[in-house]
């Protein structure tokens, strides 16, 4: 996944975060939380602030998420028809 400043006219993403295995198929931004679901099946929860990275592993590919209110929970559609 890249990340770009669009301040800026810079083609050259200012951030370049590994690990996924395959597309990512949705990301939201909260605060100083980058969260991101997979194709590969994993949904990844980068704190910006401490540098870590937290990562759910699920058995189906992930196409699309929604966060509660209190961001301690979510809710995931997986290509198997659940959720």
């Amino acid at each position: 996944m890249r990340l770009w400043d669009n301040r800026s006219d810079s083609y050259h993403p200012i951030e370049i975060i590994k690990g996924f295995k395959d597309s990512v198929s949705q990301v939201k931004i909260m605060g100083y939380k980058i969260v991101c679901s997979s194709i590969d099946g994993t949904m990844k929860f980068f704190d910006i602030r401490k540098g870590e990275v937290t990562t759910d592993s699920l058995s189906e590919s992930i196409q699309r998420y929604a966060m509660a209110n209190s961001q301690k929970a979510y809710a995931a559609s997986c290509t198997n028809n659940k959720i």
